[in-house]
């Protein structure tokens, strides 16, 4: 079954990573405090998109893989070259854009390229496709709650090397812990739980969880500000993460009257792949233009263009043989 509310809301998700995106890669830096305002507001807005997708991929992917049977692994591998061959692909592009960043990465820091890619954005794409894999070899039943009690464990440990590193209980990794499967594997054991509960979730509920994950998120974020000077906007994941990103799916998911205009919308998120994949060459081409922009005008505007470019791009190469570079 398909939520065409869930489809809406990974439209949503996509343009809060993209207005995210645009503060930090704008190449201009915030002056004022209303320019910071909504700096900080646009990263905080961002911190459910990243779990929802994670969790909806559990959901609908992870959900296959259980019903599919003797096929799993034909699946699995569907998924898998897929997620390859983009990653791949916009590797080589973001390579050729800036083959300085390549090779400095290629010299002092060849792991990246596995974990993250050529370009930052990019390290969804493996550690998505690390979730499933582990989901798919997971040697204990599927549906019962050990991968999900596996997933807790690995969120623990990112957390204790990634966002609370700086504190007394925190872990010297030497690893960035948003990479790999620290984060994914626990949201994406989420989605398949729901898949396999389908529990009965009130809106009432979904928005309280929601505004509960936010609350911990900004709790969070003051304490470790206040205490070990972190920058606000630095937190991939936070404790307050889980109730933030499961509250923003669940919106979705209890919705059972869809609008029109929501059917309509819809129809617009096969297109959600290739906009996070591509819309770094759009901040790229239009950053430029911001000099002649008021600051607090152009915190809003750069978006917007960024996500309509990306949207018109990614619409016209589904039209042709190369698709699979945004699908």
């Amino acid at each position: 079954m398909r939520f065409k509310r869930i489809d809406v809301f990974r439209i949503v998700a996509i343009f809060l990573v993209l207005w995210a995106h645009t503060q930090f890669f704008d190449g201009i830096t915030p002056q004022g405090t209303f320019a910071r305002v909504v700096e900080r507001v646009a990263v905080i807005a961002m911190r459910c998109a990243i779990p929802f997708f994670f969790i909806a991929s559990g959901y609908f992917v992870g959900g296959r893989i259980m019903e599919e049977g003797g096929a799993q692994f034909h699946l699995t591998w569907k998924y898998s070259k897929k997620l390859l061959i983009v990653f791949a692909a916009w590797c080589a592009i973001y390579a050729a854009e800036s083959p300085s960043v390549f090779l400095d990465l290629l010299r002092e820091n060849p792991e990246t390229l596995f974990f993250v890619g050529t370009r930052i954005h990019l390290w969804f794409l493996p550690a998505l496709l690390l979730a499933i894999l582990c989901f798919r070899f997971w040697p204990f039943d599927k549906r019962g709650n050990s991968f999900l009690a596996f997933g807790l464990v690995l969120f623990v440990v990112g957390l204790l090397g990634g966002s609370y590193a700086i504190t007394p209980i925190g872990l010297d990794l030497r690893f960035n812990t948003r990479n790999a499967i620290f984060f994914s594997v626990p949201f994406f054991a989420i989605g398949a739980q729901l898949h396999t509960r389908k529990p009965i979730v009130t809106a009432r509920m979904a928005w309280g969880l929601f505004f509960l994950g936010l609350a911990l998120f900004l709790f969070e974020t003051y304490v470790l500000w206040a205490r070990w000077s972190a920058l606000p906007i630095r937190h991939d994941y936070l404790l307050g993460s889980i109730p933030y990103g499961l509250g923003f799916f669940l919106i979705a998911y209890a919705a059972r009257d869809e609008t029109r205009l929501e059917n309509t919308l819809a129809s617009y998120s096969k297109y959600v792949l290739g906009i996070y994949v591509s819309h770094m060459l759009f901040i790229d081409a239009w950053s430029p233009v911001g000099v002649y922009f008021p600051q607090s005008l152009w915190a809003f505007l750069l978006p917007v263009l960024v996500f309509f470019s990306s949207l018109l791009a990614v619409a016209a190469t589904f039209r042709t043989p190369l698709r699979w570079l945004v699908s």
